[in-house]
């Protein structure tokens, strides 16, 4: 027996490696794309022109803009429109389509003959005026399981022996879990990320190596019915994309595939959790210690570690990723549209918004737009990842780590703040961001370096004048809280930043008359445009020109369209906002002195001066993200600096316990983007709307 235990264990490593291959072949092989070529021909019309609507699922990515072939990812249910030139000939579509997948046309025009090619199949279909089509794509599996051939196969088979002969018997059923966890995911989510599935296997891995220690745990936790209730809401959002293309119809999945998908997801949670929690235990902390002092003790060990700030970058690094499908394509920002910003200059007229477009032209006359774009990319990043290393490093310097590390931990956890990089990419609030952080450091500081502020509030307005509304109050708030009537220096420069900030308004107002008309400012773009920029940037051009009224009145519009937007984005904005509202509200109550008092309130009012901003703009998610950037940098440095004067008691253990399900939450609730506070924000937005609108209508 003892002789035959090493074969029989080579054979099950093998029996697993071989169904794990099928397995994740089987999927794979399911969820292919494959290239679809719509063309359309109707009779020409002389008195308009005629238009052919299509409707795409999310899963069809649109890839003939500009003549440039890149991956451009739709909402769910979009209307594209195509238009007919004077010959009835309609653009060619290019999509990329799943087996399964339905391309609606609702009406045609008039006569339309229709051809459709893909792989070998090619067919011709007419359809008359107001007649509907829904082309479904079905295309037959594969026979083997990896639809591949020849030198691939050889290697997939040399692999799978070799793997069969190497792999512990005792990790084989790890990756065969592993095998069908990556398999659904690649079925049930539009974009793959083999990240996710690395981090299962790792959980497995871990699991396993402390299964011992773990069991015991197992057995106390599940007869708590809130710590349940925690991994069913954590495992609930890890797989709210599958079910929303559920509930919604858009990408209906099989419920005898999403099932198995939400049980190994619920595993890994718990065992996440309960691994998780185990090491952060084992963090020897003092007797009799109340959970403040204990969190305290725990974070101030684990950042003393020698690789916590590596492990930092790692973890940042790694949710951009998961967040941004083209984090690392080099067209990660082609169809942002919102780019054409930095095409406009000086040269054109005296107007606002234009100073970094007229430095971004200077520079394109050196170097390609393509690299420049990709420079400024990188180095936003890099900016980003300081700022976060920064945090970690003045956390753990800090006399009040607890509060600090909470606070950093609910900020950092919240979608909208990392909107300009993941989904907001080069939009002119990245750079009022970074130069509203840099004005009050230095003002905090005390450094020489703040009379720059002087510089910068008139230089932010003329790159965009929402400046006055997101960062000018902070900035104002602080050079009046370091304000002291025995300091004649300090007063000074308070009473500078108020002159600066009146002369900036004053200039922007006589810029504002010089607006270009929409149409002189899209052909300037596009004269000077080298990447199809402009293509994308119809819209955000135009709008140059408009006064705030016809914000107001196109904010009215929009919520008359998508009332469960605003009402979505705001109660998320509020939830997010509503603990670092109370440590303002304590702040202000400890504060002695009536001065004092009113300083301390000028602070709280200027970390919540965006929110007036929800009244002229329309992409929700700005002031949304503004309003926690003021709110985390102003309690930021107010808790960290010992000078303030600003102690607040120690959290207790419901706060605590509350802030981690809130920092869960927001963590895996999706990216942000220029509507909504995350993704999980606009599902349930469209889902409502989808039922209300109806009933109110």
């Amino acid at each position: 027996m003892n002789s035959s235990s090493p074969i029989l264990k080579r054979a099950f490593s093998f029996a697993m490696v071989l169904l794990a291959a099928c397995l994740f072949g089987y999927f794979y092989d399911a969820a292919r794309i494959f290239p679809v070529i719509i063309d359309a021909q109707t009779i020409p019309d002389t008195k308009k022109q005629n238009i052919l609507r299509g409707v795409l699922p999310k899963q069809v990515l649109m890839r003939n803009f500009a003549g440039r072939e890149v991956p451009c990812y739709f909402p769910n249910q979009m209307t594209y429109q195509l238009k007919a030139n004077a010959l009835g000939k309609f653009p060619s579509m290019l999509c990329l389509m799943r087996r399964g997948e339905k391309l609606h046309f609702p009406e045609f025009e008039g006569t339309t003959i229709v051809r459709v090619e893909c792989l070998s199949m090619d067919f011709l279909q007419e359809f008359q005026k107001n007649q509907s089509w829904t082309y479904q794509h079905c295309v037959p599996l594969s026979r083997w399981p990896f639809p591949v051939t020849g030198g691939k196969r050889l290697f997939l088979l040399i692999l799978i022996i070799l793997t069969g002969l190497l792999l512990p018997a005792k990790y084989a059923p790890i990756l065969l879990a592993s095998s069908l966890f990556a398999g659904l995911e690649w079925y049930l989510f539009p974009q793959f990320h083999p990240i996710r599935s690395v981090v299962f296997a790792a959980i497995l891995l871990l699991t396993l190596r402390n299964w011992l220690l773990l069991k015991q745990r197992i057995q106390q936790k599940v007869r708590q019915a809130s710590w349940l209730l925690l991994m069913l809401l954590t495992s609930l959002l890890l797989t709210r994309v599958p079910l929303f293309h559920l509930f919604s119809g858009a990408f209906p999945a099989p419920l005898l595939l999403l099932i198995p998908y939400l049980i190994l997801v619920s595993l890994a949670v718990c065992f996440a959790f309960l691994t998780a929690e185990f090491f952060w235990q084992s963090i020897a902390v003092p007797e009799n210690s109340t959970p403040g002092e204990a969190l305290s003790c725990r974070v101030s060990y684990l950042l003393h570690q020698r690789l916590a700030i590596a492990f930092t970058a790692v973890l940042f690094l790694t949710y951009l990723y998961i967040q941004n499908p083209l984090f690392l394509n080099k067209y990660k920002f082609f169809c942002k549209y919102r780019l054409g910003h930095l095409l406009y200059s000086y040269e054109l007229a005296l107007m606002p918004r234009a100073l970094a477009g007229t430095v971004f032209c200077w520079l394109s006359n050196y170097f390609s737009q393509v690299l420049l774009f990709q420079l400024l990319y990188w180095c936003s990043v890099a900016s980003c990842l300081v700022l976060v290393v920064l945090i970690v490093r003045k956390i753990r310097d800090s006399q009040q780590i607890a509060l600090l590390s909470l606070l950093s931990g609910l900020y950092l956890s919240l979608p909208v703040t990392w909107l300009h990089l993941i989904n907001d990419f080069a939009r002119l609030d990245l750079f009022l961001l970074g130069i509203g952080i840099f004005c009050l450091v230095q003002i905090w500081r005390d450094s020489p370096f703040k009379y720059t502020t002087l510089l910068l509030i008139p230089v932010s307005t003329l790159i965009h004048e929402l400046f006055l509304l997101f960062y000018l109050p902070a900035i104002l708030a602080a050079a009046c809280w370091k304000c002291d009537w025995k300091s004649k220096r300090n007063l000074g420069f308070f009473v500078a930043c108020i002159l600066a900030s009146a002369i900036t308004v004053l200039l922007f107002l006589r810029l504002k008359q010089n607006n270009p008309s929409a149409n002189e400012l899209i052909e300037f773009c596009s004269a000077k445009d080298q990447y199809q920029v402009a293509f994308f940037s119809g819209y955000a051009l135009s709008i140059v020109e408009k006064d705030y009224a016809f914000h107001i009145r196109n904010l009215g519009n929009e919520m008359q369209a998508n009332p469960c937007g605003f009402l979505f984005g705001t109660l998320f904005t509020v939830l997010a906002l509503a603990w670092p509202f109370r440590l303002w509200w304590q702040l202000l109550k400890t504060r002695l002195g009536q001065i004092p008092r009113l300083k301390m309130l000028l602070l709280m009012l200027a970390a919540f001066a965006p929110f007036s901003a929800a009244l002229i703009i329309v992409d929700y998610a700005r002031w949304q993200a503004a309003a926690c950037h003021c709110n985390f940098m102003l309690l930021f440095l107010l808790l960290g600096d010992p000078a303030s004067d600003s102690k607040l008691p120690l959290p207790t253990a419901k706060t605590i316990y509350g802030l981690e399900i809130l920092m869960l939450f927001f963590l895996f609730s999706g990216a942000a983007d220029w509507f909504y506070f995350s993704e999980l924000c606009k599902d349930a937005a469209a889902l409502c709307n989808q039922i209300l609108l109806p009933l109110i209508r």
